[in-house]
């Protein structure tokens, strides 16, 4: 589709909007559920598919919105960069989680600094585009 059918219709980027939204919301909280679930003993064997299949979820959410909103500014686009780097993170961490190697809490916590800095900043960002 190209910019100017979706800029007309308006239906089609509120559906997309809606998309991005849940996937950016299903995603980590998915993370959060695999990653406490990796405690239980009978979980373990599932939390690093949780937490891979979360944090997959989440970055197609990003990358969805990087494709359907172009009109951010460069602080923006480098934190929404950011979240998808965090996400990643935590796909490569449940790859870990799955193989039972310890090496994943250091790469899980690297990705939660980058996402839940990212997150916040870009929210005061957005807050002050639109002042």
């Amino acid at each position: 589709m190209s910019k100017n059918k979706q800029d007309n219709n308006p239906v089609v980027s509120r559906r997309s909007t809606a998309l991005q939204q849940a996937l950016l919301t299903i995603g980590p909280i998915l993370v959060v559920i695999g990653t406490v679930s990796y405690g239980i003993s009978v979980l373990t064997l599932w939390a690093g598919w949780m937490v891979s299949i979360g944090g997959g979820i989440g970055a197609f959410g990003v990358l969805l919105s990087a494709f359907v909103d172009k009109t951010k500014s460069a602080r923006v686009r480098r934190l929404d960069r950011m979240i998808f780097l965090g996400l990643l993170m935590f796909i490569v961490s449940g790859g870990f989680m799955i193989q039972g190697s310890s090496s994943w809490l250091a790469i899980f916590a690297v990705g939660t600094v980058f996402y839940v800095y990212a997150v916040f900043a870009k929210d005061r960002a957005l807050k002050r585009e639109e002042k």
